[in-house]
């Protein structure tokens, strides 16, 4: 009896790290070409202006090296000791089992045993067709002119907010009044927005807040694991190279129709990538569902008829579910803070109430001028500084300012 459960145990633990190998088996070449954008790809090629949803994708130029990946999403990868160790294990229970299953145990013996885990190119700063040329070059003559507070980036999910004057309406509905840029471009995947931070586009500002969403590209190449790798190592970079933003990390958005296996595939990287919230630099939030009808299809007008890049009516319910966050992690420093720019004004948050030393404030000035209007004020020169106010002359205006009409004021007399 524990011989067989040693048995079953032991097969279900080999499919489920052949699953893993197997996806990390290593390319045919260094220079083997992991496509860029996978299948049905979140911007494909344009002619003429007009989105191509459904690209066959980019090979990179050349594979470019690992990135740090955040261990909350770190695939586990046996050392080559750790993997040998395992497959002599294996080998040798296959050859001293007496059970009716041996024959099957040799059969399957290759599915049993480890493989060596292959590069993840999702999480390498790789230069993606899309990241050469003049958008890039733009992006960094933006970086280096600085004044960015939010920052947008992605693929063509987010690059096509301001495609079309529906679409730029929405933009500016959101946007309109705060000094941002958007550094995503249409068909890339997270090693195109990995290199593009390594390579002048997260050099040269700091914004406040960025908000990111990328991977949707990568989901016909690669599995789930390593795309939530991909995303992590973007986000790690970000943090890298935004110390003090806060970022806004979107879930991938929904795609295609109930029943689609990508569907399954992106809420399993959408699972993954939730682990990297921390409430203080990087803030999870998933949107998706507010696309969709009870019955998981997109809502009528929200997407295009590709189930995959929004219309105006989809940016502006994406929008409306990220103001509030946004307005949050977008507040300006304390007046005075070194941070702040010389000659910045800092507008009023939209959600904050006049503080009741504000009100108070208010109300001893227009105390203040209502007693000096009546002649009552016997130290006139109080405010403008003209003349030295004696202690007891205080005192009294304080009093006369109080008696006069500031009900809220106090009689105070100076230390």
């Amino acid at each position: 009896m524990k011989r067989s459960l040693s048995i079953v145990i032991l097969a279900m633990a080999g499919t489920s790290w052949i699953a893993v190998a197997r996806a990390q088996t290593p390319p045919a070449t260094s220079q083997a070409p992991a496509p860029a954008v996978g299948q049905g790809t979140a911007g494909g090629t344009t002619v003429a202006g007009a989105p191509q949803g459904r690209g066959r994708g980019f090979a990179p130029s050349q594979i470019g090296p690992p990135a740090p990946v955040p261990p909350e999403v770190a695939i586990p990868r046996p050392t080559p000791d750790e993997l040998a160790q395992v497959n002599a294990a294996v080998k040798k229970f296959i050859e001293e089992d007496r059970s009716a299953a041996k024959p099957l145990l040799k059969r399957f013996e290759s599915l049993l045993l480890l493989q060596p885990p292959r590069l993840n190119v999702a999480a390498t700063f790789t230069q993606t067709t899309q990241r050469m040329g003049p958008r890039h070059e733009g992006f960094v003559e933006i970086a280096k002119q600085g004044n960015i507070d939010l920052l947008l980036h992605g693929d063509s999910i987010t690059d096509w907010w301001v495609q079309g004057d529906a679409n730029k309406a929405m933009f500016d509905k959101y946007f309109g009044n705060i000094k941002t840029a958007n550094f995503a471009i249409a068909g890339d995947t997270t090693q195109g927005v990995l290199w593009g931070l390594k390579n002048g586009e997260g050099q040269g500002f700091q914004p406040k807040t960025i908000m990111v969403m990328i991977g949707t590209n990568n989901s016909g190449n690669y599995t789930a694991p390593e795309i939530a790798e991909g995303v992590g190592a973007v986000v790690l970079e970000m943090r890298k190279d935004f110390p003090n933003a806060k970022i806004l990390l979107l879930a991938i958005f929904p795609r295609g129709v109930p029943g689609d296996p990508v569907r399954d595939k992106i809420a399993e990287v959408n699972k993954i990538i939730a682990r990297l919230d921390d409430q203080q630099h990087v803030f999870f939030m998933d949107i998706g569902a507010k696309f969709l009808d009870g019955k998981g299809f997109f809502l009528p007008d929200a997407f295009r008829p590709d189930n995959l890049h929004p219309q105006a009516k989809g940016y502006d319910i994406w929008g409306e579910a990220v103001r509030t966050k946004l307005a949050e992690l977008l507040r300006y420093p304390p007046a005075g803070d070194a941070r702040q720019p010389a000659g910045h004004r800092r507008p009023p948050h939209p959600y904050r109430r006049p503080s009741a030393s504000l009100k108070n404030a208010a109300t001893w000035y227009m105390a203040f001028r209502s007693a000096r209007s009546a002649a009552v004020f016997p130290c006139g020169s109080l405010i403008v500084g003209s003349a030295p106010c004696s202690s007891s002359s205080l005192a009294t205006s304080i009093a006369l300012v109080s008696s006069s009409g500031g009900r809220y004021m106090r009689s105070v007399s100076p230390s």
